[in-house]
């Protein structure tokens, strides 16, 4: 189950990155503050090419964001007025794992 739950996280993860204009990653990066290593944060807020998976492995690895703690994403996506992703983060804390293709198919 608990790995279900992290492959769900994962996928949602890829789904929101996608999701992110530029000026929403700039947005995110600097309500982030120090949750991440500045120079993830610094290549997220600069490079368009580059991938959110680092810096969700980043705040993944600090113990920042895990498939039960999704707080600072949520707290973060309301500072940035992303409200239909946290719509999808208190989806995600509301459902039990399911197949992560449900994250696709909603379009808010």
């Amino acid at each position: 189950m608990a790995a279900a739950n992290n492959n769900t996280f994962r996928l949602l993860l890829i789904d929101i990155g996608d999701r992110l204009s530029m000026q929403n990653r700039q947005s995110l990066v600097f309500f982030l503050g120090d949750a991440a290593p500045r120079q993830i944060l610094d290549t997220i807020a600069h490079d368009s090419r580059s991938s959110m998976n680092i810096l969700w492995d980043a705040l993944i690895e600090r113990q920042q964001i895990g498939p039960n703690n999704v707080n600072l994403l949520i707290s973060c996506f309301q500072s940035i007025g992303r409200i239909d992703l946290v719509k999808r983060l208190k989806e995600y804390t509301r459902t039990p794992a399911e197949p992560a293709a449900s994250f696709r198919e909603a379009d808010d």
